[in-house]
């Protein structure tokens, strides 16, 4: 993505009025949340300028995700820990690798692992404990390893 054009996003985003705003290009992925105050501050429409695409001269740069979701393979309970009241398997900052246990899935009475399909370090985590999810509900966000 072009940096001049994530710092138009993130300055038009809370002169929209929208709340959120998310953006896709291949691989990479940018989320803006504005805070209640900055939305309520002032709403107008935006116009969107439509992107063309430039003719590229020098050699594509490889460009690495800077995040990655970690996402349920089955629909169930989603739980943090292997019991209540025991540590949590990670926590926001944790460095895991590919294969660790970062949770536990319920599905009609069996506890399955949820694992890291990717190493890196885990930025956020979206469900609670407890909280009851779909197959594809996405629990954890990680910034994988360079």
């Amino acid at each position: 993505m072009d940096k001049e054009f994530i710092t138009w996003l993130m300055g038009v985003a809370p002169k929209s009025g929208v709340s959120e705003l998310e953006y896709s290009d291949g691989d990479a992925r940018i989320r803006i949340v504005c805070s209640s105050e900055v939305v309520r501050e002032e709403r107008r429409p935006v116009e969107i300028p439509s992107i063309a695409k430039a003719s590229v001269t020098e050699e594509p740069v490889a460009v690495a995700s800077v995040r990655h979701e970690i996402k349920a393979g089955v629909s169930g309970l989603f739980y943090r820990s292997s019991s209540p009241g025991a540590e949590p398997f990670v926590k926001v900052g944790d460095t895991v690798e590919e294969g660790t246990t970062v949770g536990l899935l319920e599905a009609m009475k069996m506890l399955t692992p949820l694992e890291s399909d990717k190493g890196g370090k885990i930025i956020e985590i979206v469900v609670d404990d407890g909280a009851t999810i779909d197959a594809g509900t996405v629990i954890f966000v990680l910034e994988p390893n360079a």
